[in-house]
This record gives structure tokens, sequence and C-alpha cells, in this order.
């Protein structure tokens, strides 16, 4: 997996490349339903719309787990955090943390070099990436890009 990524990264430009970092940072910051990857919850309002309700329901602070803020929607009554339908649910690594990791993965470096870089464990690093290439996948499945002009192979 680690040289195929690899050898696509050498395939793609420094403007693919940072194209391909934005959308894994809106992946990352999206608390949207799986196929509404945008950043249009985490404005930095002090209160996100819920990720439950089809019109973005009012919340109000509802406690907090893991660190992270809790929200209770008034209409559907569902509970959610910021991290709630992002890459990032249920883990207890940084933000920045997942950004180098992203990075890492993009630029197709080794899983152990990002680990000791970063202090983390092999594993984690390894179910970390995981997460990025299947948000990427299900991103693709939910928006398809269109090749447009002239596409070589």
């Amino acid at each position: 997996m680690n040289q195929k990524i690899a050898e696509l990264s050498r395939l793609l430009s420094p403007e693919q490349q940072k194209q391909i970092l934005e959308m894994i940072q809106t992946m990352l910051n999206s608390n949207n339903q799986p196929c509404h990857i945008t950043d249009s919850n985490n404005t930095g309002a002090s209160k996100p719309n819920c990720p439950y309700c089809p019109d973005g329901g009012s919340v109000k602070k509802y406690g907090s787990k893991s660190r992270h803020q809790r929200y209770k929607c008034f209409k559907c009554k569902h509970t959610f955090s910021d991290t709630t339908n992002t890459i990032m649910v249920n883990s207890h690594v940084s933000k920045s943390k997942w950004e180098s990791v992203i990075r890492d993965t993009v630029n197709g470096l080794p899983i152990d070099h990002t680990a000791e870089r970063l202090g983390l464990h092999h594993e984690t690093v390894f179910n970390m990436r995981h997460k990025i290439l299947r948000g990427i996948v299900k991103f693709l499945e939910c928006d398809p890009i269109v090749l447009q002009e002239v596409a070589e192979l």
C-alpha cells in the first residue's frame, strides 16, 4: 500500500498534491453527512448545526466527552461532537498530528517514519492512514472526478 501511494504521489504535480491535501483537510474538518464533505458547519461559530437534521437543526451544549464538546439537537434529540462524521471521530490524537499524517500519506512517506517523528505507535499511524484512505474513497464515490481535455495514462 505504501509503495502504491509513493508511486502515485510522484506522478502528481505540486499543485495536485496541494489540492489533495486541501480536500483531505476539508474532510478532516467536516462534520456533515458522508457525501457532503464541506466545512459549512465548522466556521468558528460557537455552536455547529446538527449533522443529522436535513435543515441543520438548532443545538445546545450538552457536556463533553474525551475533551470534545458535545451538543444536543432540539429537533431530533441526537447528540454529537465536533468530530462526528469526520475521519477524526473517536480519536485521541490531536488535529495537528492528523494533519502531519495526512501530509506524510500524500507525500508517500513510510508509516514507521511518521510514527517515530510524531511519537505515535506504528499501529496508530497505520489506522489513521487507512481512515484517511477510506475517506478519500468515500469522497470520490460521492463526487467522482471528471477529466477534462486531454488525459494521458
